[in-house]
């Protein structure tokens, strides 16, 4: 898939070289060791879960990628890493690294998780998120909910608020008015067909079976917050 010739050999060489960065950084947590893999089965919260954790070594669990890191694989990685904890195996720290390219700009991205002292209890919820959502629809959106909690920063100022909401909504909303690239998360289709004529960012949303608990902000805060504090960004 690469151009012929000279532009073939320097895109190469630019994939290569950073390519190299991204696996050296894993190789040095992975101590010439082998992988291994963990079963999964665990009662929470009245579900039984099951799976399996791969990418196991001493150091934690280690999730390698070329592609950029953001809200969406570090969401996926959360929950695995609850997993992790919950199921604690012998001779495997519980932290788990995601490593690949920045979000943003160029260089080596390197994530980490922490351990996570009440993993059950945070993973139950996440289960009992999933389960509601199977029977209508939750106002959780990965990108501008991870942004409405960043933007909180722990304040309870009700301007901290306002503004948080505010920039949740920059992301939420069609950005093509603004010239950015990419889509906001309203225009997604399946969002579309579920929230149609709705704001479900708004504090007055209420959820269709009347539940005061299921809130934008609410579901926001479940979810991100216990990620952002166990969330580390190694150098």
């Amino acid at each position: 898939i690469l151009p012929l010739g000279q532009a073939g050999d320097s895109a190469y060489a630019k994939i290569a070289t950073t390519s190299r960065r991204l696996f050296d950084r894993a190789a040095g947590l992975c101590a010439n060791e082998v992988a291994s893999s963990l079963a999964i089965d665990l009662a929470l919260g009245g579900v039984r879960v099951v799976g399996q954790l791969d990418a196991l070594w001493s150091s934690g669990r280690v999730d390698l990628r070329y592609s950029r890191l953001g809200h969406v694989s570090e969401l996926e990685n959360w929950i695995k890493h609850l997993v992790l904890c919950v199921a604690a195996p012998e001779q495997v720290a519980l932290r788990t690294h995601l490593i690949g390219r920045p979000e943003d700009g160029l260089g080596l991205g390197h994530i980490c998780f922490s351990e996570v002292e009440e993993a059950r209890s945070l993973l139950e919820d996440l289960v009992a998120l999933r389960r509601q959502g199977d029977r209508l629809p939750l106002p959780f959106f990965p990108k501008s909910s991870r942004k409405y909690v960043t933007s909180l920063k722990g304040s309870e100022e009700e301007h901290r608020e306002r503004q948080a909401r505010l920039n949740a909504y920059e992301i939420f909303r069609s950005q093509e008015e603004r010239g950015d690239r990419g889509r906001g998360e309203s225009e997604d289709l399946y969002m579309d067909r579920l929230f149609a004529e709705q704001d479900p960012l708004a504090p007055s949303w209420v959820s269709p079976d009347g539940d005061a608990s299921v809130t934008f902000a609410g579901i926001a805060r479940r979810v991100f917050e216990p990620l952002l504090a166990h969330r580390e960004d190694e150098s």
